[in-house]
């Protein structure tokens, strides 16, 4: 994560799903995926982003209350540069080894810039007392004021 106060640099690599996981048990965070193989449930002609990139965005520990109430198809279609999958779980292992703290508590983060082999979008939340991140599923025309999306930053 960046030393910018106002955001956070995420250098996604390609790791695979797998070795994301293997990072949440190494630092003894549960990741609740409910027995689905994300390496085999993520799209990867449908991810937003692909390769090695670098994503910035916003410094919150809560996604924005603002990209609440939207459909991931509506922002998709409105060019949004919506965080993918990877992109999310590895900021918050990285929030969760810098502060020992979790994202998203109070609010899910719509993973948008992914989509399930369905077209189901994943959605992250955190629960602090039982140490687990949990990734769950909804449509892409599901929308509520709990189901928000990051955005990165425009490119400079």
């Amino acid at each position: 994560l960046s030393e910018n106060p106002d955001s956070w640099k995420v250098l996604v690599l390609e790791p695979t799903f797998a070795q994301i996981v293997a990072g949440y048990q190494a630092s003894g965070l549960k990741l609740e995926t409910y027995g689905v193989n994300l390496d085999d449930a993520i799209d990867p002609k449908k991810e937003l982003r692909k390769g090695v990139y670098l994503a910035e965005f916003p410094r919150a520990v809560e996604s924005p209350a603002e990209n609440g109430n939207q459909q991931a198809s509506q922002r998709r279609d409105a060019k949004h540069r919506d965080i993918t999958l990877k992109a999310h779980l590895l900021m918050v292992l990285a929030y969760f080894l810098e502060a020992g703290e979790f994202l998203d508590i109070k609010r899910w983060t719509q993973c948008q810039g992914s989509r399930h082999r369905d077209g189901d979008v994943p959605g992250v939340d955190s629960n602090p007392a039982d140490q687990t991140v949990y990734v769950r599923w909804g449509g892409s025309e599901d929308a509520n004021p709990d189901l928000c999306a990051r955005s990165e930053f425009p490119s400079s």
